[in-house]
């Protein structure tokens, strides 16, 4: 079992940078809301991609509330996406997330 987000310094600069419009507990949580999927989503993919890191997709999904590999693949591939069309994801609100 991973240790808890944040006692990883790596894993809890990158919740707490992406943390503007929710709280980590909020990402670390159950809610499914837009701002709070999509800030979880882009805190998994970034710490997946953190390569010095070296933790499987299952692991940070263990440290996201015990979420699924498949759904730290999907952050990680939406990310990418989302990276090379250089695009800003909003939610609902029109907020950038």
């Amino acid at each position: 079992m991973p240790r808890p987000w944040n006692e990883i310094p790596e894993v809890r600069a990158i919740v707490e940078s992406e943390c503007v419009y929710v709280t980590p507990d909020e990402v670390l949580g159950r809610g499914r809301t837009a701002r709070v999927a999509i800030t979880r989503g882009r805190c998994m993919a970034r710490v997946y991609l953190h390569s010095r890191l070296g933790l499987s997709l299952t692991e940070v999904g263990a440290i996201f509330g015990g979420r699924d590999h498949t759904t730290v693949l999907h952050a990680v591939q939406k990310h990418a996406r989302a990276s090379d069309r250089d695009e800003v994801v909003e939610d609902a609100e029109g907020i950038p997330v």
